[in-house]
C-alpha cells in the first residue's frame, strides 16, 4: 500500500471567533457601560478572584458571550435617566448553530453507515334675576346703625387674597358707605371671613411651580444615586399633595352651599357677594381638573424612574451602586439566544409636558451560547487523493459467456468532496487553537473516512491539518475469487461493503482558509 498525500482547500466558516468578537463569561452576568456623548456600549464581567471589573470590552454590531453556566443569565446596566434613554430588548431563542451542524453532521456519517391641561376664572351664568331696583331699604331711611346707633365694622382679610374673584368683592365692600349696608348684613358678611379665607387658602395658592420644578429635576437626573434622594423628595411631597387633592372637590362642594343660603337685606350686596363667590368655585374647581392632570403625568414617569432603580446588582464585593438589572435570559441545552438591545433618546416639552424621540438609533446584538472548551466547527472542502483501494472485477480469458472474478488493487487519483467536523481546544489565544478533525465524503458508494489534527490561527484565520484516510472494505459474500458469472450483474449483487477497513489506506495534508 502507498502513502497518499491529499491537499484540502475549502471555504469554510472555521471559527465564531475569527468573525464575531467573543467573551467567554463565568460568572451568570455582565455588566454595560453606555456613554451617552460617544454613543458607545462597552461590556465588562466581574472577576471571580478579586471581585472587581475585569475585561472591559468596546460592543462593535454583535458580540457573542460564551456562557460556563447554562443557568439565567443577567445584563446589569449603569444607570441612565430613562426618561430620557428609552431602553429596550428584543430576544428569541434558536438552535445553537454549532449543535444545528453537528446533528447534520451526524446524521451524514448515520446514512453512510445506515444506522439509521390650563386653569382660569370662569364667569356665572344661569344666576338668579334678583328684583333688584334703585329703592333704598326701610333701614336705609331709618340709618345703618343699630339700636345704640354704632355701625359694625366689615372686617376685611388682612392678607392678599389669591383668588381675583374675592379679591374684587372685598375691594367692593371697602369702597361701601357706612349706609349702604345695615348691621345685619355687615354681620353676615363677617361671619364668612374666615371661611371664605380658608377657602381661598386650599384652592387658590400656586401648585403649578411644584410641578414644573419636580418635571425639571426628573428630567435632569444624571446618576442613581441622585435619582433615589429626589424620588424620595418628590414621592413624599405627591403623595401629601395627592390626599389633599382627593378632599379638595367634597370641601369645594360644602363651601358652594354655605353662601348659597345668605339672604342680605341689600339685595345688590348680595347679589355680588354670591356672584363672585360662584365664580371662585368653578375657578377652584377648574384648579383641581388642571393639577389632577399634572399629577397624573408626573405619577408614571416617577413609577418609571422607580422601576429602574428596583433590581440592583447584588454584587456585595463590587460597587454597583450604579448597576441596575436590565434584561434576564435563561435556556437550554442545545439552545442560543439572540439579544438585542436598542436605545432611543428622547427630549422633553416643559410647556406640554410630552417627550419627543430624537433622531438616531443606537443598537447592538448579543449571542449568547453554552461554552465548551472544545468547540465544533464544520466546513466543505475538496481533497486529492493517491490511494490504494481493493475493488472485484471479471475477466474473459476465451470466446465463452462465462466471466471470471478477480481480484484488483484500484490507484485512486481524483478530486473527491468532503465535509468536515473539527472539534476547536479553546485555549483562549488568538495566535494558537489546536483541533481535531474527522472528514467523510458522503458522495460514493464507498466512501473515505479521514481523521486527523491541525492548528487553527483565529487571527488571520488561517488552518492547517493532516491525518489518515480510511475507506470500507469492499468483499463478496457468497462468491470467491476465480469463480465464474455470467454478467457483471451477478457481481455486482454479491459485493458488500459492510466491514470498515481499519487499515490506513493514505495521508492527507489539508490548508484551510477562511476567504
Amino acid at each position: 500500500m502507498k502513502t497518499c498525500f491529499s491537499l484540502v482547500l475549502s471555504l469554510m466558516s472555521l471559527c465564531v471567533l475569527a468573525q464575531t468578537k467573543t467573551k467567554v463569561v463565568n460568572s451568570g452576568s455582565a455588566y454595560l457601560d453606555y456613554s451617552v456623548s460617544n454613543n458607545k456600549l462597552e461590556v465588562f464581567v466581574i472577576d471571580q478572584k478579586n471581585q472587581s471589573p475585569d475585561d472591559y470590552a468596546l460592543v462593535s454590531d454583535k458580540m457573542i458571550l460564551m456562557l460556563n453556566k447554562r443557568q439565567e443569565f443577567n445584563f446589569y446596566l449603569k444607570w441612565i435617566n430613562p426618561l430620557k434613554y428609552k431602553v429596550t430588548w428584543f430576544d428569541s431563542v434558536s438552535v445553537d448553530e454549532s449543535y444545528s451542524q453537528m446533528d447534520q453532521f451526524v446524521s451524514s456519517i448515520k446514512m453512510i453507515l445506515n444506522l439509521g391641561t390650563s386653569a382660569g376664572t370662569k364667569s356665572l351664568t344661569g344666576t338668579n334675576d334678583a328684583n333688584v331696583n334703585n329703592e333704598s331699604s326701610k333701614d336705609s331711611q331709618k340709618g345703618a346703625g343699630d339700636a345704640s346707633g354704632q355701625i359694625i365694622k366689615l372686617e376685611i382679610p388682612s392678607q392678599q387674597l389669591m383668588s381675583p374673584d374675592i379679591q374684587d368683592f372685598y375691594l367692593y365692600l371697602s369702597l361701601l358707605n357706612s349706609e349702604d349696608l345695615v348691621n345685619s348684613d355687615r354681620k353676615a358678611i363677617n361671619d364668612m371671613r374666615k371661611r371664605i379665607e380658608k377657602f381661598d387658602n386650599e384652592n387658590f395658592a400656586d401648585f403649578k411651580e411644584w410641578y414644573t420644578k419636580s418635571f425639571s429635576t426628573l428630567i435632569g437626573l444624571e446618576s442613581a444615586e441622585s435619582a433615589k434622594m429626589a424620588l424620595t423628595s418628590i414621592k413624599g411631597e405627591l403623595l401629601n399633595k395627592e390626599g389633599k387633592l382627593s378632599q379638595r372637590p367634597l370641601s369645594i362642594s360644602k363651601f358652594d352651599g354655605e353662601f348659597a343660603g345668605i339672604n342680605l337685606e341689600n339685595k345688590n350686596i348680595e347679589y355680588l357677594m354670591k356672584s363672585k363667590l360662584k365664580n371662585a368655585v368653578a375657578d377652584a374647581e377648574e384648579r383641581v381638573s388642571t393639577e389632577r392632570d399634572l399629577k397624573d403625568k408626573l405619577k408614571p414617569l416617577v413609577a418609571i424612574l422607580d422601576k429602574s432603580l428596583s433590581e440592583p446588582s447584588g454584587n456585595v464585593n463590587f460597587v454597583s451602586s450604579e448597576y441596575f438589572r436590565t434584561k434576564s435570559i435563561s435556556f437550554d441545552m442545545g439552545q442560543q439566544v439572540n439579544a438585542r438591545v436598542a436605545v432611543k433618546e428622547y427630549s422633553f416639552d416643559q410647556k406640554a409636558l410630552t417627550f419627543s424621540p430624537l433622531e438616531g438609533d443606537f443598537s447592538k446584538e448579543f449571542v449568547l451560547r453554552k461554552y465548551n472548551f472544545i468547540y465544533p466547527t464544520f466546513s466543505t472542502g475538496i481533497f486529492y487523493s493517491d490511494t490504494e483501494i481493493v475493488t472485484f472485477g471479471l475477466s474473459n480469458s476465451d470466446s465463452s459467456n462465462e466471466f471470471v472474478v478477480n481480484q484488483d488493487t484500484l490507484q485512486k487519483n481524483t478530486a473527491i468532496t468532503a465535509a468536515f467536523a473539527n472539534f476547536n481546544f479553546d485555549l483562549n489565544s488568538d495566535f494558537f487553537h489546536p483541533f481535531f478533525q474527522v472528514g467523510i465524503d458522503p458522495t460514493k458508494i464507498r466512501p473515505f473516512l479521514l481523521l486527523g489534527g491541525g492548528i487553527f490561527i483565529p487571527a488571520s484565520k488561517f488552518a492547517i491539518s493532516g491525518g489518515a484516510v480510511f475507506t470500507w472494505e469492499q468483499s463478496l459474500e457468497d462468491l470467491k475469487v476465480g469463480d465464474t458469472v455470467k454478467s457483471t450483474t451477478d457481481l455486482q449483487n454479491d459485493i458488500k461493503y459492510g466491514v470498515f477497513d481499519v487499515g490506513v489506506k493514505g495521508w492527507y495534508l489539508g490548508v484551510q482558509y477562511q476567504f
